[in-house]
């Protein structure tokens, strides 16, 4: 019996901290994350509609963005000696993991491109305003599920903890926090919620300024640095190994 716990079969409260069984919630993160996807691709098909583009140039340009970022956050994820491999043997190795950075890279040339060939001259960037901070808010749920995504530890009832098989639990068990027989992880603080946090205040504060910004590049820079600046405070609570679970860097 776990003393003043509430429990469900995927999550409880213990000693007053949510605690999730990481072997059933992970299994969330795949459905999440394509929501997450699913949602921000809708807000960016009705800001081409609120904008009033053409229909068919709208919807091409946002099935190029999809595959431009699927493609994208893929290929960020190989190293250089992936790259060197592929020259030299013709191969890349499958991967699940995902990038970011990479979806960025891809996307400014390849969107130039799509959009220089059905002359399509109207503004687009700013439609990516609210995509982003959308897709976040989502997708970190299934970060938080996962445990991808972790703090440092923390006594404060905000923390989240961990029951069963995790990185959590072994890198807690081999710092010597807690015995290599419990299954329940300390206490850490919830960086995924942090992060959906940070996603709806640059949401409410993108309704704001979207009155008094008419510039959509400019109404985007203010979504990313306000997402950039939730980041950068945020990762003082991040765990350090969280950056690197798998002991490798992706371009340094």
């Amino acid at each position: 019996m776990l003393q003043q716990s509430i429990i469900t079969s995927s999550f409880w409260i213990e000693n007053g901290h949510l605690t999730l069984d990481i072997l059933k919630t992970s299994e969330w993160y795949t459905t999440l994350y394509q929501f997450a996807f699913f949602v921000a691709l809708c807000i960016f098909i009705y800001e081409g509609f609120r904008r009033k583009y053409p229909l068919s140039s709208w919807l091409i340009i946002t099935a190029s963005i999809s595959l431009l970022l699927i493609v994208g956050s893929k290929i960020g994820t190989y190293s250089l000696e992936d790259w060197q491999m592929f020259i030299q043997t013709g191969e890349l190795e499958s991967t699940g993991k995902k990038t970011a950075l990479g979806a960025v890279l891809l996307i400014v040339p390849g969107l130039w491109l799509v959009r220089r060939y059905i002359h399509f001259n109207a503004p687009v960037w700013g439609a990516f305003a609210f995509f982003a901070p959308a897709m976040m808010l989502v997708q970190r749920m299934g970060c938080m599920m996962a445990g991808c995504c972790y703090g440092t530890p923390t006594n404060a009832k905000s923390g989240i903890r961990y029951f069963g098989p995790s990185v959590i639990r072994d890198q807690q068990i081999h710092g010597e926090h807690i015995p290599f027989h419990q299954y329940t992880t300390e206490a850490v603080h919830n960086v995924p919620l942090y992060y959906m946090l940070v996603a709806v205040l640059t949401i409410i504060l993108l309704l704001f300024l979207r009155k008094h910004i008419k510039n959509g590049k400019r109404l985007l820079l203010v979504s990313m640095s306000t997402m950039l600046v939730g980041r950068f405070v945020i990762d003082f609570f991040r765990d350090v190994q969280a950056h690197n679970i798998t002991q490798e860097l992706v371009y340094g």
